[in-house]
């Protein structure tokens, strides 16, 4: 699993993800987002684990 800013064509610039773009993501909002990636040999105990990590980190960066 993989977790960065910026789209993955992009990675070494902070232009807007093109499939951000087309979604009509303001710009704003857009350079504040990450990508998650998962492969083939990804656990779904991985993927629990992330989730539960963002989601304690969104709570504390929401309510400090």
């Amino acid at each position: 699993m993989l977790i960065s800013t910026g789209s993955a064509c992009h990675a070494d610039s902070m232009k807007v993800s093109s499939v951000l773009e087309a979604m009509k993501i303001p710009p704003e909002v857009a350079v504040s987002t990450v990508r998650i990636s998962t492969g083939k040999n990804t656990a779904a105990e991985e993927i629990d684990r992330a989730v539960a990590i963002i989601s304690k980190a969104v709570v504390t960066l929401l309510h400090g």
